[in-house]
């Protein structure tokens, strides 16, 4: 289906307008998503047969709304036109038909309506209170959104047993699912939390499930409001039924720390498992963008229920870049997901829950004024007065003084308005009062929720654990003992195991944390001996009182898992900011010996991403105990990775992991490395930084460590490290498209390696150089600044004369820049004679035709260079095979022979990118996607070349790499402006773009080529 029809039948004299426009108010919430559509005759087409647009509108209809006034009941069309449609239909079809009693009336008259209930009873909607009808309205809503939905879930399944996907007996359906991250039910003994006030958002998610074209569904709202909760309460609803056609269902949760700006967050983990569940085999090393992109595939392979709950650690925060995602492979994912919704196929659904919206999905997005759209955000505000209200009575706070109240009392409602609705506050309130004050909601006033701060997330909730403190504080040492549990969660960004909590609960006592948690042993005559941890019936029963509050979590052992013991985020911040800021002594002592347990009982150096998790783990407690060399030396360096090997880099890909554990050593996030590290320490973790950014794509921070670790080196004269460090400065610059400072950066890095005199330098330095003048369209300095760099190559070895590798790829780009501009002006019917160019059309050919030759000469001399240089490496090889493609593809098009010319581009480029996607080179790949592109329009593959057009924007888009965006604009228009319609929104604005970003960027190599194509597709200059 796609979206579910409901028809309103109403009179039009009367209030029956008036009723109409309250009930598509209570729709609006569907409608807006359009997961709904609502016919009313305000949808009658201009100049359409009316009678002819109803009965149609009837007919097609799954459900229909009677609105039941005097005037409904006396009109002659009503009555014979669409009561009796409606009533066969509901015979014939089981249409359900749900009457809505506005106004008295003698509706009762008609059996067939008062054979079916209607959701007032026999109240009449004009004799309640304005709010009684909002609240009757918006459970009928909700009412007509369950019914469709069940028919929506229900044709699912069905759907399923035809196609052959499952078995009819429910018992025997093989669903593959994978919970563990994201458990649905509690432990034994612990109280399953009711899910009050969400009744719309969960026929919402039912609704959006049901539709093939939706592929993602995204919850956004801060902390504490109940995602997950609703989430949780959703996915029980369809594994009680079966999960309704699903073949896969799949959760993970990521874990994060309150509501802290700085969290950082790898994907690693999650992208490695996900991968193998799938049944994916890939190259650890491959980039997680195309690890992204084959778990896309994985996922859409059968009808698939995938939830990632809890992102925000992956997304930048509130700022310039708030919301976009800063994990590589989890953008490339959703992004894919998104872009392969249809209509027709039904793949399943992605549900996200976030504090911050997915910018990178806006594309995607559907809006009210348009259906359009495969991704749908959700907004979760806070509960309503009422359903706060019923809220706090339903988890204990029932009571007003020594009077039992009802959940509608006034008390409540105040008390849920004090709180803004916000779900986690209200739970945890009604818990302490229930337990602490005898259920009475009058003693609220213990809670200063006043002086709560209601533009921090959390703000409420920070107040309601500040009362708990408080009592805990007050009581006995049961009291003493519940705090010290939730000082020790504290400690912890997720879930703390068994073994972590284990060593904590063992002496010599940590003052200030766990010194609650021991009893003191007597000898005879009662001396005292010194202490002993209390036993293990003691703590389970301080842990059951805890997660009767709400407060803590207990996961039991499962097969080969340990046991976890949780809280909610904000919980745990707000523990650990109190210890961290009235205790610090304790606070490093509780970490410090997290951090030797984990060193100490991890084997030395783990093969594999899942055993080196407690290594990482031992980082950020180490950290945290201010052991920062002995940390980084003896565990990130020497364990993790492996001291010059970089093992995990190169064996495993974990570049995020990697930077995670980078993060722990920073002041100020990837400027200043902590004071505690010696000099070449920080020198080295900044230029490890700016690897990891770069290879994750997030190149405008990466520029930020490489300046820092550029000025330690100036400032300490190093001449071996800096002309790198300032070459670096201009690539980066270069990609992200600041071709000025691009150049500047440049010609310091040929300065400073002329005083290094180290050759490598001097040759590497002046090929960046040359690179920089080409994208600024200086082509004689360029060729010059190669020409220079190949002389010292020659001097110096000359066994070795020509520039090879990256800089080779950099010198054979400007030899074909002649034959791409020529190619494309063949392509787009565009003629080379103009007063201003006397060259002929065959004088152009035979001079890139020549260049074309030079380049397959220089490959070939270069590769056999290479395999004794670099050892045949995996990225030297693609960067040749991309030269030669490319060389192939213009020879192609210039021969004008294109489907038998372009097989060996086609061969080149197909190895081409699997290699630029093996060797993680997302800089380049766009390139190697853009001549695929071209390749693939020549062969009238018009959805294949938009499908690289598309990637390539989604990889170039995200550094932002200002060049390659610019040269996706202008092959967009280039390759498709014949197109009806065009794929994108027009040839004039992707020119317009291209034209922006060369000035913007000063990428003047592009400025010829945009003339072309402005004069062959617009006719203008």
């Amino acid at each position: 289906m796609s979206n579910a029809r409901i028809f309103i039948s109403y009179s039009h004299t009367g209030n029956g307008p008036k009723w109409k426009t309250s009930l598509l108010q209570g729709l609006q919430v569907f409608e807006r998503h359009h997961l709904l559509d609502v016919w009313e005759d305000g949808k009658i087409r201009v100049s359409s047969f009316w009678d002819d647009d109803i009965t149609q509108a009837m007919a097609r209809a799954q459900l229909a709304v009677v609105l039941l006034t005097p005037e409904a009941l006396e009109s002659e069309y009503i009555l014979t036109r669409e009561f009796p449609f409606l009533r066969n239909r509901q015979q014939r079809d089981k249409l359900r038909i749900f009457p809505i009693i506005c106004e008295p009336c003698p509706w009762k008259a008609h059996d067939w309506l008062r054979a079916t209930q209607a959701p007032n009873e026999s109240n009449p909607l004009s004799e309640l209170s304005e709010a009684g009808v909002a609240r009757t309205l918006r459970k009928l809503a909700t009412d007509i959104a369950n019914e469709l939905s069940r028919v929506a879930l229900a044709d699912l399944s069905a759907s399923s047993l035809l196609g052959g996907e499952m078995p009819a007996v429910r018992g025997e359906q093989r669903v593959q699912t994978y919970l563990d991250k994201f458990p649905l039910t509690r432990s034994g003994g612990q109280r399953e939390e009711k899910l009050i006030g969400r009744e719309q958002e969960l026929a919402l998610l039912d609704l959006a499930f049901a539709q093939p074209h939706t592929s993602i569904v995204s919850l956004v709202a801060w902390g504490g409001v109940g995602k997950s909760m609703l989430v949780r309460h959703w996915l029980q609803r369809l594994q009680r039924e079966g999960w309704f056609g699903a073949r896969c269902v799949y959760a993970w949760s990521f874990y994060s720390q309150g509501t802290k700006e700085d969290r950082q967050a790898s994907e690693d983990s999650f992208l490695a498992h996900a991968l193998e569940w799938f049944g994916v085999q890939c190259e650890p090393t491959l980039s997680p963008w195309d690890k992204g992109r084959l778990l896309a595939d994985a996922v859409t392979r059968e009808r698939t229920l995938l939830v990632l709950d809890g992102i925000e650690p992956l997304q930048y925060p509130p700022g310039p870049m708030g919301g976009q995602l800063r994990a590589p492979g989890v953008q490339s994912l959703l992004k894919r997901l998104a872009r392969t919704a249809n209509d027709t196929e039904h793949r399943g659904l992605c549900l996200v829950t976030t504090r911050e919206p997915l910018t990178d999905l806006a594309d995607f997005q559907r809006r009210p004024d348009a259906a359009w759209g495969s991704v749908l955000r959700v907004d979760l505000g806070n509960l309503t007065e009422k359903a706060g209200a019923a809220l706090l009575h339903h988890a204990g706070a029932n009571r007003a003084g020594a009077a039992e109240i009802k959940p509608d009392d006034k008390e409540l409602l105040a008390a849920s308005h004090e709180v803004d609705g916000h779900a986690l506050t209200l739970n945890l309130l009604a818990r302490f009062l229930a337990r602490a004050h005898g259920r009475d909601i009058r003693r609220r006033d213990l809670v200063n929720f006043e002086e709560a701060d209601r533009k921090e997330q959390g703000g409420t909730t920070f107040k309601m654990l500040a009362a708990f403190e408080n009592w805990f504080a007050k009581s006995d040492e049961f009291g003493a003992r519940q705090l010290a549990i939730l000082r020790i969660l504290g400690l912890f960004d997720r879930p703390a195991d068994e073994g972590c909590v284990g060593v904590l609960r063992k002496p010599p006592v940590i003052a200030g944390v766990t010194a609650p948690l021991f009893n003191a042993k007597f000898r005879f005559a009662g001396l005292r001996t010194g202490l002993k941890p209390i036993s293990q019936e003691d703590w389970n029963e301080t842990v059951s009182f805890l997660s009767d509050f709400g407060l803590v979590t207990l996961q039991p052992a499962f097969d080969e898992r340990q046991s976890l013991l949780d809280s909610h985020p904000l919980i745990r911040e707000h523990f650990a900011k109190k210890l961290c800021k009235s205790d610090p002594k304790a606070w490093r002592a509780a970490h410090l010996r997290l951090y030797q347990y984990l060193r100490e009982s991890t084997e030395n150096q783990p093969t594999l991403l899942e055993g080196l998790q407690p290594l990482y783990q031992a980082l950020t407690h180490g950290c945290q105990a201010r052991l920062y060399q002995d940390a980084c030396d003896k565990v990130l360096r020497d364990r993790i990775r492996r001291g010059g090997e970089a093992y995990t880099l190169r064996e495993l890909g974990a570049y995020g992991s990697d930077l995670d554990a980078i993060a722990c050593f920073f002041e100020h996030l990837w400027t200043r490395p902590v004071s505690g590290l010696i000099q070449t320490a920080q020198a080295w973790l900044l230029n490890e930084a700016a690897y990891n950014l770069r290879a994750l794509g997030r190149l405008t921070e990466a520029i930020g460590p490489v300046k820092a670790a550029l000025d330690v080196s100036l400032r300490e004269r190093d001449f071996v490290n800096a002309p790198q460090e300032a070459s670096t400065l201009s690539e980066l610059e270069l990609i992200i498209g600041d071709v000025g400072s691009a150049v500047r950066y440049a010609e310091q890095a040929v300065a400073l390696a002329d005083r290094s005199r180290i050759v490598f330098h001097q040759v590497g330095r002046r090929a960046t150089l040359a690179d920089a003048w080409h994208q600024a369209g200086d082509l004689n300095r360029a060729v010059t600044c190669f020409r220079e760099a190949e002389a010292f190559q020659t001097r110096n070895f000359p066994e070795q004369p020509l520039l090879c590798s990256f800089q080779g790829f950099l010198f054979c780009s400007v030899l074909l820049g002649e034959a791409e501009r020529t190619a494309w002006r063949r392509l787009i019917g565009y003629s080379c004679r103009t007063d201003s160019e006397p060259l002929d059309d065959r004088q152009h050919q035979a001079s890139a035709l020549k260049r074309c030759e030079e380049v397959e000469q220089r490959t070939k001399r270069t590769r056999m260079m290479e395999g004794v240089a670099f050892e045949d490496g995996l990225l030297e090889r693609a960067l040749d095979q991309l030269s030669l493609a490319r060389s192939a593809l213009f020879r192609a098009i210039l021969a004008g022979n294109i489907p038998a010319s372009c097989e060996p581009a086609g061969r080149q480029l197909a190895a081409t990118i699997d290699a630029l996607r093996r060797a993680g080179q997302q800089d380049t790949l766009p390139l190697g996607l853009l001549s695929r592109a071209w390749l693939r329009f020549l062969h009238n593959d018009a959805v294949g070349a938009r499908a690289d057009l598309d990637e390539a924007w989604d990889i170039a888009e995200r550094g932002p790499m200002r060049l390659q965006m610019t040269d996706i604009h202008l092959y967009r228009a280039r390759l498709f402006f014949r197109e009806k319609p065009y794929p994108w929104r027009s040839p004039q604005e992707d020119l317009a773009a291209a034209a922006k970003l060369i000035n913007d960027c000063g990428y003047h190599r592009r400025d010829e080529e945009l003339a072309d194509a402005k004069r062959a597709i617009l006719g203008t200059n």
